[in-house]
């Protein structure tokens, strides 16, 4: 599954992990604050999980303008970017 934001990419993998690519600039793309921009997929950081840790696996994504939302399967929706 894959989602579109104005200048970002999310993808659902089959594994329930999320990547991403295109621009960081407000968090849209989960990462760390440091990376702005990327043409290569990277795994997106949820907090308090270790980036290899199974334990979080997501169902659903979608996209806004400079936002992300994620829901897992226990029920908990994720989001990050702009609060606008």
């Amino acid at each position: 599954m894959a989602a579109l934001g104005k200048a970002h990419t999310l993808f659902l993998k089959t594994d329930g992990s999320i990547h991403a690519l295109g621009t960081n600039k407000v968090g849209q793309s989960a990462w760390r604050q440091n990376v702005k921009q990327s043409g290569v997929l990277k795994q997106c950081i949820v907090a308090g999980v270790k980036k290899d840790d199974p334990s979080v696996k997501f169902i659903k994504i979608a996209c806004g303008e400079d936002f992300s939302v994620a829901l897992s399967e226990e029920g908990i929706m994720y989001t990050t970017g702009s609060g606008e």
